[in-house]
């Protein structure tokens, strides 16, 4: 079934028609009938035409009765699925939902001619809608109608094409060598090591035998060569094997120690050599060179040689100097053989663990890979080293070394990777496809591009193969007091064209060959499955799928590869499946295809010669046309890779289609409505064509165009939008003017003539042509900006200067412009509402500005001259045509906008006018706009005088801004404020208009203006103003006006004092706090008595009596009481705080009696958890009355800590005797609440803070005296609460008299007898008892 996207629907009408480039000028266009009974149509087609003309006849009797009945997607499709032609042409952008459809641009106004049938009111409503947004907004109206028709309509979509899958096709086959096992279990014997190079394959074997392979059948030939040692050689396992560079020699190493020497062209042992175990020597007598290779402590065991392959095509360094790799248990040593043997350098493992064993490999280009990697430029050897679970590659190249003055072989780092497992064996197939075994897999990995050597990159498998039953043969090598086990001999790749990698088992050898992308390609061809090889072609280019062995592995080249491969695949696809008698279905899956892969490899020659000319050369130009157009909408093909040719032919593919749409559109209606004006603006239902074209030719590359073709078809069909798009993208802007203008003359003849502004309420290409002008005016790209088009352009500077021209330009002076005339007929609000933005634009500005020298009528353009040019054509206008006398009231409009920019001095008359027009217009939502218009004519005009301001002030009723800006003006800053105090949004931008207006000026009119009016500011908002008060007028030079005015907000009072005492040089603050201290302390007492004390502390030089009395009368204790200790009157002190406390605990009482249960609970709970062993909690905090009583209880311990020296012990007893005497008293009396919770609730409160009152008296008074005391004042109290004070204290005594007891013995003891003995022993020894 065929998608009903509108890409297809297009397509559909396009295919029907096969001569499309035949010429367009015949007496009359051949109808649909006649067109679909020409085409060369299947019987499936004709099926769908017969359905297709039943639709059309039910939709012909339906338009008929003034009915449109869109069929759903089920009536539009039969059986197979497909669409009709008829069907697709009403279709909208999106016809798997009618709902979807959008609806047409309806711009109905009074005296509108448009038959409406009276159910037409809700449209009508609609309408009036759009009008009046239109006219709030006119130009950001047009943006979103262009946006509408251009952008909302994702109707051009690119086909997916190929099927996009990336599925990695299995291109490693394993297999066993089935014959070879049964040989060498019955013959030869098990095998324990495999070779091979670039021609031949071996296997050795426990009998010391060499079974040489077929590598075209992996597996032995029906009579395969045995090399077997004959009488000369011990004929014992053989342990290694190893190829020469041309396949005619084979080294081969036994158990015994012999290395045999065989020459495959005989087959016979053409040298025989020995190795000592007890010398550690290799080699005999005539040897031209012997290398020494011993066991030591550096490098360990050398496990595996890895000489470096030949390439006669790179012509290296390397290969003339012999270079080779010494694979070690501890080290690999890379060196030099020819002319001597030489260290070039060697890598040091950090062994971690005693299974890790190493190995590595030459990663090279094989001289049979040089001609299909596309590589130039010789390239340096790389050694790969893998270690543990990380990979090591490194390239190995040969530099000249400054400090010796020779070329030299340096290593480098360029790439670390890691790898999951353990890896136990590495060989390589090419320069970057390798093959990792470690304990349960063998994987076969592409080493990626990108190899940062700062970071391991984790490494990914392209086939990994479980081994887990392999059993592979392995060599046990002692090394440092333990056994490696390696896998060296195990593993070996054949070289040849097809790679394959031989791995030995114990019992069996398995191949692994890895196959080439050309052969899978050329599989999936000859299945003629061509969307995928084309799919697996481009995941090659992107990278998504590794190049494996016949791709090169850097991107450049490979994507260079890929894209010969792809051109000859399309090629082959084409020719082998586009022919003139294929169906429309696979034509257009072909063409999607063709298309899809050349835009995604940006196979630009091959889409526009190859494709193009195989879908002309079969007739099917219209298919491959119309799958093109999606991408280039998009913007998948850049404009500069557009071809002239392919865009002409898709224009003329447009032309009939448009021209049946034109005629279908003319005979039908929407929802009953036959619309006056019949074109893509009005009704974009009605021409799904002609809104892709126009979307098609905004992203095309305009000078790749026929032009001729392009503008033909675009004025035939009114696409106006493409038209001037052509005309901009060209640099020409004056033609699409004046094309606009006499259009829009023409059409204006069918408005009303009843209707003010009537063409440009009614008709869209006026506002197009106003649009147009705008975005000119704003050097802003028509109709959208670039991002939504790839071919919009933006106009230059000198595209503003020729609208001038051209609008302006008059032969007769004394007349009007004949263009500026013509604009003014249409509309006056389109024509000033686009001139002011000359004015308000700053690029237009700057535009005008910088045309030095331009004349523009007869003076030198500028702001200036251009509105005096404009006054005088409307003046000429007005006298040559009468009815143009409305257009004074938008000229008004212009006036107001473009006045401040121009400084153009008017009469006070012509200010008036503008004046009275703006405070008349009934504005809604633009009143402030309105205000900033008014407020920039006034500014501008030196001549207006305070007697004018006074009229604008009498007529400005309800534009408080205004009023407030011209009272501002005049100097009455008072009348200023109370203005924006009566504009609800001015009176929250008060605070900010008074701190711009002090920071402008410093002026103290203001101040007094606004310390007037503080209730008002108050009211607005007494955060901001206090805030303003302190930050702006505290810089005022006299601070005595400003503090009257706070006086009935003693608050800001404050605060304003608070920010003094912190401003000025030190001079100022001293001056200051002796003049408004004492006021300041008033306050803080007042409304911030914590921050009485604190102030206080820090200013020692205060007037102590005056503020000792305001600390008394607001009953700030803490302060009062450190006042009074400085006075000395500790007397004063331990009444005040005796008296607080009491007032306190009575407080405390009265809470706990009557206060909040939740509350008293809390404390309770609180208490409670703290005697049973709970971390203690500010059982106080949320309780203000204790927290009182706890705050004097502290004060009461810091006054003690502090005079325990001045203070008397009457008073100290006093104090605190009357603190705890008060506290037990109250416990005392707790019998009296009745409510048993809150009674034990309060007991355990008191006993709290009875017990801090006995911690005080027992560390400031004597221990006698309070037990004195407690026994005359409380020696018949019931309460239980003396027993651990009472213990504590004759505990106290107790230690007390003890303590004098010592040291009444220690005083009464002779201490200097034992002295005075042990000098008279002298020397002698004697008894110290």
């Amino acid at each position: 079934a065929e998608s009903s996207s509108d890409d297809e629907q297009l397509g559909q009408v396009k295919e029907s028609r096969q001569d499309v480039e035949a010429p367009r000028a015949q007496a009359s266009a051949p109808t649909l009938e006649e067109v679909l009974a020409q085409a060369d149509l299947s019987d499936e087609d004709e099926d769908d035409l017969a359905a297709c003309a039943d639709a059309k006849n039910s939709t012909a009797e339906a338009s008929s009765k003034g009915e449109l009945h869109e069929p759903g997607l089920s009536e539009r499709q039969d059986a197979s699925g497909k669409v009709g032609l008829d069907e697709l042409l009403a279709m909208g952008s999106d016809s798997s939902s009618d709902e979807r459809a959008p609806e047409p641009t309806r711009v109905v106004q009074t005296g509108m001619q448009a038959e409406k049938s009276p159910k037409s009111s809700p449209a009508e409503g609609q309408a009036l809608d759009e009008t009046e947004a239109f006219l709030q907004a006119p130009f950001e109206w047009c943006l979103e109608h262009e946006r509408s028709l251009l952008l909302s309509d994702k109707c051009l979509s690119p086909d997916s094409g190929s099927s996009g899958c990336e599925a990695r096709p299995r291109l490693v086959e394993v297999k066993s060598c089935s014959e070879l096992r049964r040989f060498l279990a019955q013959e030869a014997g098990l095998p324990t090591c495999a070779a091979a190079s670039s021609k031949r394959v071996g296997v050795g074997t426990l009998r010391g035998a060499m079974v040489l392979l077929d590598h075209k059948l992996q597996d032995i030939s029906s009579k395969p060569m045995v090399l077997i040692p004959g009488e000369e050689a011990s004929a014992v396992t053989v342990t290694a094997a190893a190829f020469s560079y041309d396949g005619g020699s084979l080294l081969v190493g036994h158990k015994s120690g012999q290395v045999a020497l065989w020459d495959l062209a005989s087959n016979k042992v053409a040298c025989l050599y020995f190795l000592s175990f007890f010398t550690g020597t290799f080699g005999r007598l005539d040897f031209e060179k012997q290398l020494l290779l011993e066991q030591s402590s550096n490098i360990g065991v050398t496990l595996r040689v890895l000489p470096l392959q030949v390439c006669s095509q790179q012509n290296h360094p390397a290969d003339a100097y012999c270079l080779v790799a010494l694979c070690a248990s501890n080290a690999t040593v890379l060196l030099t053989l020819h002319p001597s043997a030489q260290v070039v350098q060697k890598i040091q493992y950090n062994a971690k663990d005693a299974s890790w064993v190493p190995d590595a490999a030459w990663l090279r280009l094989e001289p049979q890979d040089w001609a299909d990697s596309g590589q130039v430029e010789v390239s340096d050897p790389q050694l790969c080293v893998a270690y543990g679970h990380t990979i090591h590659l490194m390239r190995v190249s040969h530099v000249m070394n400054d400090a010796k003055g020779k070329e030299e072989f340096k290593v480098s780092m360029v790439g670390r990777f890691s790898w999951p497992s353990l890896i136990c064996g590495l060989t390589a197939f090419n320069d970057s496809v390798v093959a990792i075994l470690d304990a349960a897999r063998l994987s076969v990995v592409q080493l990626p591009v990108e190899r940062p050597s700062n970071q391991a990159v984790q490494l990914s498998a392209v086939h990994a193969e479980d081994i887990t039953n392999f059993s592979l043969a392995f060599h046990t090598t002692p090394a440092d007091g333990r056994e490696m086990r390696s896998h060296h001999g195990a593993l070996s790749v054949f070289r040849g064209r097809a790679r394959t990698l031989y791995v030995c088992g114990m019992k069996e050898v398995w191949s692994f060959q890895i196959g080439r992308w050309g052969q899978h390609i050329e599989s999936l061809v000859n299945r003629s499955d061509w969307p995928t090889a084309l799919d697996v072609l481009l995941a090659l280019r992107r990278g998504s799928l590794p190049p494996l062995l016949d791709l090169p592995h850097a991107l450049q080249p490979r994507q260079k590869s890929v894209d010969s491969r792809i051109t000859q695949v399309i090629q082959s696809y084409l020719v082998n499946n586009l022919r003139a008698d294929v169906g429309k279905a696979q034509v257009r899956q072909i063409c999607s295809t063709a298309i899809q892969v050349c835009v995604e490899a940006q196979l630009w020659p091959v889409l526009y010669k190859t494709v193009f000319e195989c879908f002309k050369a079969t007739g099917h130009m219209n298919v491959y046309c119309t799958a093109l157009e999606p991408f280039i909408v998009h913007g998948r093909i850049p404009r500069n890779e557009m071809d002239s040719e392919v865009l002409s032919s898709i224009l003329q593919s447009y032309a009939l289609p448009l021209e049946e749409e034109e005629q279908a559109a003319q005979h039908s209606t929407i929802d009953g409505t036959k619309y006056a004006f019949c074109d893509i603006d009005h009704c974009p239902q009605l021409f799904p064509v002609a809104r892709r074209l126009q979307q098609l030719v905004l992203c095309t590359d305009v000078s790749r165009l026929d032009l001729n073709l392009a503008i033909r078809l675009f004025t035939q069909y009114r696409l106006w939008t493409a038209l001037v798009h052509v005309y901009c993208a060209l640099g020409d802007y004056v033609s699409p003017l004046e094309l606009l203008a006499g259009e829009c003359a023409q059409l204006t003849k069918q408005c009303s003539k009843d209707l003010v502004e009537a063409p440009l309420l009614q008709c869209l290409l006026v506002r197009k042509l106003f649009f147009f002008l705008f975005r000119c005016f704003e050097l802003r790209s028509f109709p959208l900006e670039p991002k939504d088009g790839m071919g919009l352009v933006q106009p230059s500077p000198t595209a503003i200067i020729d609208l001038i021209d051209s609008i302006f330009k008059t032969a007769d002076p004394s007349k009007a412009p004949p263009m500026f005339l013509r604009l003014l007929r249409l509309s006056p609000l389109g024509l000033f509402r686009m001139l002011s933005v000359l004015f308000t634009s700053p690029s237009a500005s700057r535009a005008i500005q910088d045309s030095a020298g331009k004349r523009v009528g007869q003076e030198q353009l500028s702001l200036n001259s251009l509105f005096r040019l404009i006054q005088s054509s409307l003046e000429a206008a007005k006298k040559e045509d009468s009815t143009l006398a409305h257009s004074q009231k938008e000229f008004l409009w212009f006036v107001a906008r473009s006045l401040p920019r121009a400084k153009t001095q008017l009469t006070i008359e012509e200010v008036m006018q503008v004046v009275d027009h703006l405070l008349a217009w009934p504005v809604k939502g633009a009143r402030r706009e309105v205000e900033q218009m008014l407020i920039g004519v006034l500014a501008s005009q030196e001549c207006f005088d305070g007697r004018a301001h006074a009229m604008v002030i009498s007529k400005a009723g309800g534009f408080w801004g205004l009023a407030s800006w011209l009272h501002e003006r005049n100097g009455d800053l008072g009348r200023a404020l109370d203005c924006r105090l009566q504009d609800p949004e001015l009176r929250e931008q008060i605070f900010e208009f008074i701190i711009t207006k002090l920071a402008e000026d410093a002026n103290f009119a203001l101040i007094e203006a606004a310390l007037q009016r503080l209730q008002a500011l108050v009211e607005v908002d007494s955060e901001r103003c206090s805030l303003m008060l302190c930050e702006q007028f505290a810089n005022v030079p006299d601070h005595s006006q400003v503090l009257e005015g706070l006086q009935a907000y003693p608050q800001m009072e404050m605060r304003y004092l608070e920010s003094l005492l912190r401003r000025g040089s030190a001079a100022e603050r001293q001056t200051f706090f002796n003049q408004y201290v004492v006021r300041y302390i008033d306050l803080l007492c007042q409304h911030c008595p914590s921050a009485v004390l604190p102030f206080i502390l820090e200013n020692e030089a205060l007037p102590l009596r005056e503020c000792l009395d305001l600390c008394g009368r607001y009953r700030v204790t803490d302060a009062s009481v450190h006042l009074l200790e400085r006075t000395g009157d500790f007397a004063g002190v331990l009444q005040l705080v005796l008296g607080d406390y009491r007032e306190a605990i009575e407080k405390l009482c009265t809470f706990f009696s009557s206060g909040d249960r939740g509350v008293v609970s809390k404390v309770a709970k609180k208490l409670l958890a703290a005697q049973d062993g709970q971390p203690a909690e500010a059982w106080w905090e949320g309780l203000p009355e204790a927290q009182k009583c706890i705050s004097l209880l502290q004060n009461v311990y810091d006054l003690s800590s502090r005079n325990s020296n001045i203070m008397t012990e009457a008073q100290l007893e006093e104090l605190w005797f009357g603190v705890l005497g008060f506290t037990v008293r109250k416990q005392e009396s707790v019998t009296s609440i009745s409510n048993e919770r809150r009674r034990a609730g309060l007991a355990l409160v008191l006993r709290e803070m009875s017990s801090k009152a006995m911690a005080g008296v027992v560390a400031y008074l004597s221990l006698p005296r309070c037990l004195k005391w407690i026994c005359t004042e409380f020696g018949q109290s019931s309460l239980g609460i003396w027993k651990d004070p009472l213990q504590s204290m004759l505990s106290g005594l107790g230690f007390q008299q003890g303590l004098l007891q010592a040291a009444t013995a220690v005083a009464a003891q002779d201490v200097m007898k034992p002295f005075v003995v042990l000098k008279m022993c002298g020397s002698r020894g004697a008894l110290v008892s």
